[in-house]
């Protein structure tokens, strides 16, 4: 299976859409941040020339955040930061099976929160660009509520870049430092 496939696959699957009922960042649900994820990840390997298992990229990616509940609600198990990837890996592989890559992937999204440790270049990428995703996913809505609410319209555009680019350079550098970690460890 390619990677078209299995991004199909998962998007499609109906235990999957149960992510479109909950609220991830902002206003996006976990479904739209999974693929808006995913296709980040895409992406950001292409554009850096990365050479990465896009098949086990894109599956990782999907389901990082596939823990299937509302953690607005406080009815789960433990702090949703630190407990949500071990749900999320423990659904995965039920519902699709995962490599031992992917379930690095998952478990080590949410370093250094999380006591795992990103081991592959596809579990840096995606610790990194999930925090781009959620932090453009969450400025965005504030931006739009800022515009509706502010006349400094102008202004406010200029942070917001401002701090798009300052994230996005961030997670450049913590891609660099990771990948240098990475080569010490393999």
């Amino acid at each position: 299976m390619n990677n078209i496939d299995i991004f199909n696959k998962i998007v499609n699957d109906e235990r999957f859409k149960e992510e479109m009922n909950y609220i991830q960042h902002g206003d996006v649900s976990v479904y739209n941040h999974s693929i808006n994820v995913a296709k980040s990840c895409i992406s950001f390997s292409k554009k850096l020339r990365i050479k990465v298992n896009y098949e086990s990229l894109v599956k990782g990616a999907l389901l990082h955040d596939y823990f299937l509940y509302d953690w607005h609600d406080n009815e789960h198990e433990g702090l949703h930061a630190f407990e949500h990837p071990k749900i999320a890996r423990r659904n995965a592989i039920n519902d699709f099976g995962l490599s031992k890559k992917e379930e690095n992937m998952i478990l080590s999204h949410m370093f250094p929160l999380s006591k795992s440790i990103p081991r592959y270049k596809e579990s840096i990428i995606l610790c990194c660009v999930d925090k781009y995703c959620a932090s453009k996913e969450t400025i965005t809505r504030n931006k739009i509520a800022r515009e509706i609410n502010d006349n400094k319209k102008i202004k406010f555009k200029r942070s917001i870049f401002n701090l798009s680019q300052l994230l996005i350079n961030l997670n450049i550098l913590a891609i660099i430092l990771a990948t240098n970690v990475l080569s010490n460890i393999i």
